[in-house]
């Protein structure tokens, strides 16, 4: 990408994005986690959607109904939602000898977020990847200090307002006759003589078909 503004803010986003696919991962992780844990270890029984009543704010709650040892216990139904009927049954899940701690498990909303998360998380870091690595690569080549000036040999279309320019490569045999190609480059930006012209190419000693091409002065 040749703005380097454009370039930081998507950077930035794309890491406020996998930030948040990384919470959403472990949020719902460790809320699945304790679902497994309380289902091992708590009692399983059954709780019946019982009657509705009025709260203090006017409004009506759903009231669950379930019996431990002959003793019935009503309490408010905290998850719900539109779905919820009189008469629906739900799984219940109590702790031995003290059934007011006891939780019921509604839906698949953690599971879904979990995936989701996993969704966000990697499809930033492959974005990222997409784009940091291109730079990590530049900045380590011109530190590597392996240039060449090689001459424009032809423009190759790329989009309808972008080309690549190739280079001449025959000074480096491992390249077989490919030209060096540059990145994406306005039409725009290119001087008139962008083909009588000669640009630098860095290159790693070890393998020059790791290589970039400096068109950061025709931008």
């Amino acid at each position: 990408m040749k703005n380097k503004k454009t370039q930081k803010i998507l950077c930035a986003i794309l890491i406020a994005v996998f930030a948040v696919g990384m919470f959403l991962t472990g949020y719902s992780a460790s809320k699945l986690a304790f679902e497994k844990h309380i289902k091992r270890t708590f009692v399983h029984d059954y709780a019946v959607v019982s009657h509705l009543e009025e709260n203090s704010a006017g409004g009506d709650d759903y009231i669950i109904s379930f019996n431990v040892e002959g003793n019935r216990y009503e309490k408010v139904y905290g998850n719900a939602d539109s779905k919820t009927y009189i008469g629906e049954t739900l799984d219940l899940y109590y702790e031995q000898g003290n059934p007011e701690n006891y939780y019921i498990f509604s839906g698949n909303l953690n599971k879904w977020l979990l995936a989701e998360g996993i969704i966000l998380a990697l499809a930033a870091l492959i974005i990222l990847a997409v784009i940091l690595i291109p730079v990590i690569v530049k900045h380590k080549l011109i530190r590597g200090n392996k240039w060449a000036m090689c001459k424009v040999i032809k423009l190759k279309k790329d989009g309808k307002r972008t080309v690549r320019i190739c280079c001449d490569s025959s000074k480096f045999k491992s390249r077989k006759g490919k030209p060096f190609v540059s990145a994406s480059v306005k039409k725009s930006a290119l001087p008139g003589n962008i083909k009588e012209s000669s640009l630098t190419v860095y290159y790693s000693e070890k393998n020059p078909n790791i290589y970039f091409v400096d068109t950061d002065k025709l931008s």
